[in-house]
């Protein structure tokens, strides 16, 4: 222990003198160590909370953003410059060929050489010793300039890694047990990964979406407002529709914390159900190669499931009700286990309304799917489809063995929200 306190004296003492060194490396080598050291629940609890050494880090992340948004800013500035100077050599160009053109009209004896000369003065470069006019450069500054803020605002290499192993650290100090997380927040640090979603860099993108994840677990009503405020549900269905995975399956887990509890949920519904239900169905419907993208998405609707009016979204849709029946046929566990979920949820005969839906969906068969179920060999499962056939008419419970039990459906009343360390 003695040398971990020793550790992180040494690396506030790397950070003490960013402001006044260049040394990328060092910075990146300290920032590596202390992204292992956050991956602790015990660091994260002990030592970060002494040391404060997410400070830092936010200083630098901050400091970042405003190197950032100071480029911008000028190339900006730059960029309008150039298309004020072109629009007026432009047009002064036009003036002096107009003007020249009526002097060879009235001049019937005259030639127009100068004006052809002029001409090809404005449209190519054929002569040495002419300089080109501005005019003519237009678009390929504009081009160039595009190009450029690409490259210069997104920063180095060497600064594009700083920003990825610093937001990666971020993931792990937003979560809800860390002692930094009110701090960030009131630094603005929702606002700073939302700006920072949109760069170039897949993996500080994908650390980003990771950190949002984090920060929305558990968290207040409040903090998920602004979250989903800051993002947007349009910023999150173009997330859903990128084909990194990852960077998906980070996007889902935003969507199923942000609607993890049942007074979140209802309210959160309210505001963005459809656009939330339409991006279900389209991860739904898709093809991943990763079986934790659908299962992500079926724990969503599970928890949407949960909600009081919200069980709505879900009862009107027969075309997803259809899809829920047959994911709990599929042959990965994962899945069936999701549906199953959902299915408890819908059918919580706790809930208003309970009867009309367990009617609804014994008509489409859902509940001799789950009898089938009851032959798994898998006791998870098992108990699931057991608990969930129980919230059904007392005509269904005679279906059941006779050692069924009659346990709790409390623990099928959630399917939970997703947090990891990273």
């Amino acid at each position: 222990m003695n040398e971990e306190a020793e550790l992180i004296d040494e690396l506030e003492e790397d950070f003490d003198d960013l402001n006044q060194t260049d040394a990328d490396l060092l910075r990146l080598s300290g920032l590596c160590l202390l992204h292992s050291l956050s991956r602790s629940v015990h660091q994260l609890r002990t030592k970060f909370l002494d040391k404060k050494i997410w400070l830092p880090i936010l200083d630098l992340i901050k400091r970042g953003r405003q190197r950032r948004l100071e480029k911008k800013l000028i190339l900006k500035r730059r960029k309008r410059l150039i298309h004020t100077a072109n629009e007026s050599s432009t047009m002064n160009a036009k003036k002096r060929m107009s003007s020249e053109i009526i002097d060879n009209i009235i001049d019937e004896d005259s030639t127009p050489t100068t004006t052809q000369q002029e001409c090809s003065v404005v449209y190519s470069n054929e002569e040495e010793n002419s300089e080109p006019p501005v005019g003519v450069q237009v678009s390929v500054s504009e081009q160039q300039l595009d190009v450029d803020e690409l490259s210069s605002c997104d920063g180095s290499l060497n600064e594009q890694n700083l920003i990825s192993i610093t937001t990666a650290i971020l993931a792990n100090l937003l979560l809800d047990f860390s002692p930094s997380k009110e701090t960030m927040i009131e630094n603005g640090i929702i606002k700073i990964l939302v700006e920072l979603i949109d760069h170039k860099n897949q993996s500080i993108r994908v650390n980003c979406m990771w950190s949002l994840m984090n920060l929305a677990f558990q968290a207040d009503q409040k903090t998920k407002q602004l979250i989903l405020s800051t993002i947007t549900m349009e910023k999150i269905f173009q997330l859903l529709t990128e084909h990194d995975e990852t960077l998906v399956l980070k996007t889902l887990g935003l969507i199923r914390n942000l609607i993890s509890s049942r007074t979140h949920i209802d309210l959160i519904m309210t505001t963005s159900g459809t656009q939330i239900i339409q991006a279900i169905i389209m991860i739904l419907e898709s093809d991943y190669y990763n079986v934790n993208v659908k299962e992500q998405a079926l724990c969503i609707l599970s928890n949407v499931a949960d909600g009081q009016s919200s069980k709505e979204f879900i009862m009107d849709n027969e075309d997803l009700l259809r899809k829920i029946n047959s994911f709990m046929t599929h042959n990965s566990l994962e899945l069936q286990l999701a549906a199953v979920y959902c299915v408890s949820n819908l059918v919580n005969a706790n809930d208003d309304g309970a009867i009309e839906r367990q009617s609804k969906l014994k008509e489409m068969g859902v509940q001799k799917i789950l009898q089938k179920l009851l032959q798994s060999i898998d006791p998870v499962l098992f108990e699931k489809v057991k608990v969930t056939l129980q919230q059904f008419s007392s005509n269904s419970l005679q279906s059941l063995s006779s050692s069924s039990s009659s346990s709790s459906t409390s623990s099928l009343i959630n399917s939970g929200s997703a947090s990891n360390l990273h």
